[in-house]
């Protein structure tokens, strides 16, 4: 709103303008005439747009439904602590330093909340181009030890591991220089590379669909109440599920395969059978001769030059 506000400063300015010259009343115009924005109170709302902007960067970094981006959640929360951090010691965002400070303090608990979970981290080295670069670039020594033991100390890379010693396979994958292109999905490469790392491929099965935000989870719910309107609370849940999944399709352009008229359809299929059913005929027809002690195959096809 405080974006669109600046970009329509002065039809905002003239709004208030002409409000106030179209009251009569003394007192409410004075009133009105204090709600227009001086310079120096524009200035301040610039500020406080670009202070806004590092914290939209970071919500639009690990809120997308289209990849993983559970890895992106400590990466945007470092960077946005780090950039609201220059800007507290700024003198030119002095107005909003305390609530700055307030900001930080927030951040600060909810990276804390993160060492709750091991899902932050393990989602961060299922990434194959990236794995413990981001924490040795980051992170102190002892944090790179402690979470690289935090994942060692998974359950699931022990258990999973039958075949060979689950250490031979983690620390196969952390060394390997494995290359991802940049056109395929994260889920398609782990999707290729199930015999090559068993035991990793399980936590992605795991932890790559756990989302970073619920901003798209409260999406799905207020589509659901969209197809579910008055004239619609007869739907049974699965055909509410049939419909939604129908429309994501729809929306996401998954369903690239076209066919055509369903006549059409069964007549290609029923080209097709008949094609295999004389397929099958003309084998049948397979005689095995002896020649000088070699076999010899001979397939009787009908031409389609032959006249009748």
């Amino acid at each position: 709103m405080l974006v669109r506000a600046l970009k329509l400063r002065m039809s905002v300015d003239e709004f208030i303008r002409e409000l106030a010259w179209g009251e009569k009343n003394a007192a409410a115009r004075d009133k009105l005439d204090r709600l227009r924005l001086e310079d120096d109170d524009w200035n301040h709302v610039t500020l406080f747009t670009s202070l806004l902007a590092h914290a939209d960067n970071a919500q639009q970094a690990f809120s997308s439904d289209q990849y993983p981006s559970l890895a992106l959640a400590i990466p945007a929360l470092e960077s946005l602590h780090r950039a609201w951090s220059k800007c507290l010691n700024n003198p030119k965002y002095a107005p909003f330093h305390p609530a700055l400070a307030a900001a930080l303090d927030t951040i600060k608990s909810y990276y804390e909340l993160t060492a709750d979970s091991d899902a932050y981290l393990i989602s961060m080295v299922l990434d194959p181009c990236r794995k413990m670069q981001y924490f040795k670039r980051n992170w102190t020594h002892e944090l790179q030890t402690s979470a690289l033991a935090d994942i060692k100390a998974l359950d699931v890379i022990r258990l999973d591991s039958t075949s060979a010693p689950w250490e031979r396979e983690f620390e196969k994958y952390l060394n390997a220089e494995d290359d991802m292109p940049l056109e395929m999905s994260l889920v398609t490469w782990w999707g290729m590379n199930v015999l090559c790392y068993p035991v990793w491929v399980s936590l992605a099965q795991d932890y790559l669909t756990v989302m970073a935000s619920s901003v798209f989870s409260k999406h799905a719910f207020s589509s659901a109440g969209i197809t579910i309107t008055k004239r619609h609370n007869r739907l049974k849940a699965d055909v509410v599920e049939a419909l939604q999944g129908l429309k994501c399709a729809l929306r996401t352009c998954l369903l690239i395969c076209e066919l055509g008229l369903s006549s059409i359809y069964e007549e290609q299929l029923e080209i097709e059978e008949a094609l295999e059913e004389e397929l099958v005929e003309s084998a049948a027809e397979i005689a095995l001769k002896t020649d000088d002690g070699m076999i010899v195959l001979e397939l009787e096809l009908d031409s389609d030059t032959e006249e009748d």
